[in-house]
């Protein structure tokens, strides 16, 4: 049916891809995200599977000129871990390359952190934070 009517209206994309729906749901996660992000606060949203949490949320930072997301992405994201987060917050940040030293790497995030924090807000959106592991979100709140 997708074709057919894609065919028939001479459209080449799908004509719902990227409309945001302004509702009492993604006015509450904006405001949500936007004191989170005043504040410097973590902030978790949640729902069920596909009810538009992430979009809401892209939505929400959409609207703050002055923030600047780092999204670290991974195929399997329950093997997320805070080295990929520490590169992919240099990688985002600067024009450095990532120290391959843990150590070296985390004193780089610090530094390029407090340099990129004066210019803008810096938001590190986690996608499926409940998979996860503990010890990264402990290492999360002292970053």
């Amino acid at each position: 049916m997708k074709i057919l009517t894609r065919k028939h209206f001479k459209s080449s994309t799908e004509p719902w891809a990227g409309l945001q729906l302004d509702t009492a749901d993604t006015q509450r996660v904006a405001a949500m995200v936007e004191a989170a992000v005043r504040h410097q606060a973590m902030v978790s949203v949640l729902g069920a599977r596909g009810v538009g949490k992430t979009c809401a949320i892209r939505y929400a930072l959409q609207r703050s000129p002055d923030v600047r997301v780092v999204e670290p992405l991974r195929l399997t994201r329950d093997k997320l871990h805070m080295g990929d987060i520490e590169i992919a917050l240099v990688r985002d940040l600067s024009n450095e390359s990532p120290k391959r030293s843990a150590e070296t790497r985390s004193q780089q995030v610090q530094r390029v952190l407090g340099h990129s924090s004066i210019k803008q807000r810096i938001v590190l959106m986690i996608d499926d934070a409940h998979m996860v592991h503990g010890n990264t979100l402990r290492a999360l709140k002292r970053l």
